[in-house]
C-alpha cells in the first residue's frame, strides 16, 4: 500500500521545512514570528512551486534525469528499471545507441550492457516509438543467445505527456514499420 508514496520527496520536504525553521530563526527579526506562521508559509511556498513544476512537467523531467544519471536514485526510487531489466524473463529496457539495419538495433540497458535487438515483421512497435538514436525504449521478447534479444513488442520508456493528463483514444492500431517479408 505505501510502496507508491514518494518517500524521497517527503524526506526532502521534511528536511526543507526543518532547514527553513532553523535558518529563519537566525535572521535579525526571525525570532518575532511564530513557528506556525513560518511552517504555513513554507508549506504554501512548497505547494505553489510544486504545482508550477507539475504544470510544466518538471517533476517527470527531474525524475528522468535523476534516473539516468544517479545509480542510487534509479535503484531506490525507480522500480521500473528493476522490472524492465530482467531479460531472462523477457523484459528489457535501454537507450538505442545504434540502428544496425532494417531488422536490428542496439541498445544499452541501465546496467550498461549492450544488447542487439532483432526485429521481425511480427514485432509490434507502439505508434509513439520512433526508433531513433538515444530513444529510451522497453522491449518484450526473449533471449536468443548472449546479448541477442528477439523483440516481440517495443514500447516507449516514458509515456508522452498528454494534455489534461488523459491519453487520447488512438486513431490507429500499433503498426509494424518493417516491410513484409518477400515470398
Amino acid at each position: 500500500m505505501f510502496i507508491s508514496l514518494p518517500f524521497a520527496w517527503l524526506i526532502f520536504l521534511g528536511l526543507f521545512i526543518i532547514s527553513i525553521l532553523h535558518n529563519f530563526r537566525q535572521l535579525k527579526n526571525g525570532y518575532k514570528y511564530p513557528r506556525r506562521t513560518i511552517l504555513l508559509s513554507a508549506l504554501v511556498t512548497v505547494i505553489f512551486f510544486g504545482s508550477l513544476a507539475a504544470m510544466f512537467d518538471l517533476n517527470q523531467k527531474v525524475h528522468t534525469a535523476l534516473s539516468q544519471q544517479v545509480p542510487f536514485y534509479r535503484a531506490t526510487f525507480d522500480p521500473r528499471s528493476q522490472v524492465w531489466n530482467r531479460p531472462q524473463m523477457g523484459f528489457l529496457a535501454g537507450k538505442i545507441i545504434k540502428l544496425d539495419d532494417d531488422d536490428n538495433l542496439i541498445i544499452k540497458d541501465p546496467r550498461l550492457t549492450t544488447w542487439q535487438i532483432k526485429i521481425n515483421p511480427e514485432t509490434i512497435i507502439s505508434p509513439e516509438v520512433e526508433l531513433e538514436l538515444d530513444e529510451q525504449i522497453k522491449v518484450i521478447g526473449f533471449i536468443i543467445n548472449d546479448n541477442n534479444f528477439r523483440a516481440q513488442e517495443i514500447r516507449l520508456w516514458e509515456r508522452p505527456a498528454w494534455p489534461g493528463g488523459q491519453r487520447p483514444i488512438p486513431k490507429r492500431k500499433p503498426i509494424n514499420r518493417l516491410p513484409a517479408p518477400n515470398k
